[in-house]
């Protein structure tokens, strides 16, 4: 009898829930939705390296962009070259090539921020690059060379320096120019005085003929050492054979380098030798205003002219 009860029981407990049954059995599962997103993912993570002070990848970017917008900003490329060139080093060109491999950064991970998450990486570049080129600005025109920037700026945040020589934390000039700065400032006087007809082989002559022996003196006269002439006096820092080669290097690594001659191109001549005689001459044959007659200016009515 009581069996009886508890089936009845039960039958009407299942009557009266069988829409809840059917539901729970029978009706799809809700998926669960998902709410992390690429900047989450490991390959984000393997792409931008973002440092312990970032949340995720997404801030990191972010604070990157910050970063690489300093380069438009008077002097704000030494934040963006590893070390800072402390010995002003960079070159104006150096400067320009800092400042436009910024841009393109920057703009890569603007497009990244907004596309990542349904275009590849290297398509962030292809569209940066084309932008940028739009600009006037063709430092590069290929995306490859763009993502490659970006993975020697991602681990210091910095570019290398682009003088080697400081890079690696040596002084870019050659020892003789280093322990003589006097010869640097005399050789970049000559090149700025002889710019128009300049080449390499004067200057090459001017170093042999007057900066080596004028040094020479006057390092013999300090040191009052006898026994070395000019050839053991340069060899003392590894110039054995100062070659046309080596004078390139030397006007090189002083700053100059061959440029096209444009109508923006200005050359002073005023304190060439042959200039400052003639001036020298002249002063001396024409009589110098304080001897000329004191002449009373004559004025003319402009009916006449």
């Amino acid at each position: 009898m009581n069996v009886k009860k508890i089936l009845v029981k039960f039958q009407k407990v299942i009557a009266m829930n069988v829409n809840k049954i059917l539901i729970m059995f029978f009706m799809p599962r809700q998926q669960s939705v998902s709410t992390s997103t690429y900047w989450d993912s490991p390959e984000a993570y393997k792409l931008f390296k973002p440092r312990q002070c970032d949340s995720n990848c997404l801030s990191a970017v972010e604070r990157r962009i910050k970063l690489l917008q300093r380069a438009q900003q008077f002097e704000g490329w030494r934040d963006l070259v590893h070390g800072r060139d402390p010995d002003n080093v960079c070159s104006n060109y150096d400067k320009l090539v800092i400042r436009q491999k910024s841009m393109f950064i920057s703009k890569a991970y603007q497009i990244a921020i907004l596309e990542m998450n349904r275009k590849a990486w290297l398509e962030c570049c292809e569209i940066a690059v084309h932008e940028i080129n739009l600009l006037g600005v063709t430092l590069t025109t290929r995306g490859d060379n763009l993502s490659r920037w970006h993975r020697l700026f991602r681990t210091r945040e910095a570019f290398l320096h682009p003088n080697l020589e400081a890079r690696v934390g040596r002084d870019p000039l050659p020892p003789f120019l280093r322990m003589f700065p006097d010869a640097a400032t005399k050789i970049k006087q000559f090149c700025r005085v002889n710019l128009l007809n300049l080449n390499v082989e004067t200057v090459h002559q001017f170093i042999l003929n007057k900066v080596f022996p004028r040094i020479y003196a006057v390092w013999a006269s300090e040191q009052k050492s006898r026994g070395h002439t000019l050839q053991s006096f340069l060899k003392l820092f590894r110039i054995s054979v100062f070659s046309p080669q080596t004078t390139l290097s030397w006007m090189k690594q002083l700053g100059m380098k061959y440029a096209n001659h444009k109508k923006s191109y200005y050359v002073d001549g005023h304190e060439r030798e042959d200039v400052v005689l003639i001036m020298a001459t002249s002063l001396v044959l024409n009589p110098t205003s304080r001897n000329l007659p004191n002449i009373p200016p004559q004025f003319t009515s402009l009916s006449n002219l």
